[in-house]
Parts: structure tokens; sequence; C-alpha cells
């Protein structure tokens, strides 16, 4: 067997990597945006390393690494190898994504849309089934549909970003490809955190971004009411078993993966002052304001709020953007009696994330620990 995986560079493709090694007795080929085979191999290996994976010798030895470009026409790839893939692969795990809410979505199709219409022409050559890694954020607001299906969705006004825009579009060309008999699935994803393991934090997640500007300064931003908080370990888990297994071939299916309850924000921020750093809720622009920007984390995190649209700093526009119910019974049922659940999104784990930021340097130790906990910062 032998699948093709793209994005295993970033935090949800490193696990995903992670998990079909594990899984599967497969060759993976990765891409890997580089000039060459050692600095694509590099890359790879640098960002397991960096996650804290590390494949065994047997395992290693069944990963091959292409440089690719998928913005670019044929993926950065040349036409034999393109040809080779078409005729080898078993399946292809499509997860790459040029993940910016700041850009148009001009700047992102090529990246984020025409790689999927790439892929779907190279799965289509020998029906080979693709396995699309989406967003939640596609969905449109609870104001406008009160569910999020585990369906294709129809165009609507709140696709507002070029990001939710380039992603949308894929699924469409998903959709179609599965009316004509294509064997594709989608698989949906919220905000994706650490893993529930080692308390792993991904810091370029924008949450994560917001609260290495903000609790060393003692404020923090109101942002949004709730969202779909997911450990990553557990995606990836999930995301192989749903498409390896023999009913994964059906046409147009789509995972929800939001199994759990939301995690509120206003827990969140407890957790942080349980946690020992004393922060205030601000509203955004109050937040802005008084937010430094000698630091580099605060520089950055202001320069996107300086960058994005105004509905980021308006609080009551931005409680518009909560979703509905989330459909996931496809999910769930996928996973009934394969003993694989997912673990709590509480203040263990929040706990366990923090622990990392403190030992990683990210954040500074709390000066007054409120609660007794394990991990350095309570040392």
């Amino acid at each position: 067997m032998r699948i093709l995986l793209t994005g295993a560079t970033g935090f949800v493709g490193a696990h995903l990597l992670a998990r079909l090694l594990a899984d599967t007795e497969a060759e993976i080929v990765c891409t890997a945006r580089a000039a060459d085979v050692p600095e694509a191999t590099a890359r790879i290996h640098a960002t397991l390393t960096r996650h804290g994976i590390t494949p065994d010798a047997r395992a290693s030895a069944r990963l091959t690494v292409l440089p690719a470009y998928l913005a670019r026409t044929d993926l950065g790839l040349p036409r034999e190898t393109l040809a080779d893939l078409a005729a080898a692969c078993d399946a292809i795990f499509h997860n790459a994504a040029t993940v910016s809410i700041m850009r148009d979505y001009a700047t992102l199709r090529a990246a984020n849309t025409e790689s999927t219409r790439q892929l779907l022409r190279l799965a289509a050559v020998n029906t080979t089934p693709l396995h699309y890694v989406s967003t939640l954020s596609v969905a449109p607001p609870v104001s406008h549909s009160s569910e999020v299906p585990e369906a294709f969705l129809p165009p609507h006004e709140d696709l507002r970003y070029g990001y939710q825009q380039s992603k949308w579009a894929s699924e469409r060309l998903l959709e179609q490809a599965a009316e004509r008999g294509l064997p594709v699935t989608v698989h949906r994803l919220g905000r994706v955190v650490g893993p529930a393991g080692t308390g792993y934090v991904n810091e370029r997640d924008f949450l994560w971004s917001v609260l290495r500007a903000g609790i060393p300064e003692g404020i923090v931003p109101e942002l949004f009411e709730d969202e779909i908080w997911t450990p990553v370990d557990f995606v990836a888990r999930s995301l192989v078993h749903l498409s390896l297994v023999p009913d994964a071939t059906a046409t147009g299916q789509v995972f929800n993966h939001a199994t759990l309850p939301r995690v509120r924000l206003s827990d969140v921020y407890d957790w942080v002052r349980e946690y020992g750093y004393p922060v205030r809720s601000l509203p955004l622009a109050r937040w802005r304001e008084q937010l430094p920007r000698s630091a580099d984390a605060a520089a950055t995190t202001l320069a996107f709020f300086d960058s994005a649209d105004d509905v980021f700093a308006d609080r009551t526009r931005a409680a518009d953007l909560r979703l509905g119910h989330v459909r996931a019974d496809r999910v769930r049922a996928g996973l009934a009696g394969t003993g694989i659940t997912c673990p709590p999104v509480d203040r263990d784990l929040f706990f366990r994330h923090l622990d990392h930021c403190v030992t990683a340097g990210v954040l500074p130790a709390p000066a007054r620990p409120s609660v007794p906990r394990s991990g350095v910062a309570a040392k």
C-alpha cells in the first residue's frame, strides 16, 4: 500500500504522518516545500522532532519525501513523478494549506484551492480515494443556520475571509468529484490543540499567540463565546481510522470532528487565573490599546488585528460568528467500538499546556501559583 500525504510539515500533518506510520504498513509519500530531496527530508524530520515524534527505524524506512510546491502547476513535481503517484498511490491525504485570515482569496487560491483541483485530477486517473482536511469555519454562523450538517454546504454570505473561501471552494470541487463517482471524504476540524499526552502547544495557533501576548501584561481580550477544541492526537487517530476503514470509499462523506462539548473562553481565562496568572478580561478594542507593542509576541498579534477585518474589533459582530449545533453523528458511529475516544479538553489538559509553555520559555512562570499541580511551574 502506498499513501500520499501533503502538509506533513504542519502541526496536524506531522501527527497524521505519525499515525499513518503507526497504524498502517504502507509506504508514506510526503510532499514538502523544498528545492531538493535532502532539504525536503530534513524539513519533515525537523517537524517530527519539534513535535516530539520519533518513528522507529522500521517505520522511517517506509517514509519517502518529495520536494514539491503545491501552489505551482503540477504541484511543482516532474510529470513523470505525477504519473508514478497516480499509478501507484492507494490513497491521498490532502492536509496542506496556507492558513491566514489576513490574506484574500486571490492570494490563497493557488495553494489552497488549485492544489485540491490538481490532486483530484491525480486521484481520478485510478479512482484513488482522496481524504481532505477542511475546517468548520466554512459553515455559516448560528444566526443563519441552526446546525452544521455532516454534508457539503451551499455558498453563503458569511464566507468573508480568503481562507474560508479557499477551503469552501475546495469542498465544492470535492462535491463535484463525488457527484462524478470519485471516492472523496472531507474531515472538518475545529481548533486543534496540543496532544493530551504531552501538553505540547502549537505556538502558531491564533489563540495561543493572543495568550502569549496578553498573559505577561495581565490582560486578555474578549474574542468569542465558545469554540470546538480537539486534541491533535485524537484528530489524527480518528481521521486515519475513518479514512481507511472499508466504508471510507463511499463517495462524498463529510465528517465533522466535533464530539466534545465546546470550550467557553470564560472558562479558559478562569483556568489561566487558577494557574496563577492574574489576568483581566477586556473588550478587544481596549485590550489592543493597552497591550504594549514592544514585545515580539504582542507586536505580531497586534499586527494581525490591525490587518484583519473590523469584525474582530467589534465584540457584538464577533459573537455572531458562533456556529450552531455541529452534527458529528458520522464520526461517532465510525468510532463506535474502536476504543478511539477523545480525551476531555478541561482544566487539567489546559494546565499541561501552560506547563509546557513555562518549560519552553514561551510564558513566564506565574509568581504565585494559586493551586497545586504537577509540572515544572509547580516547583
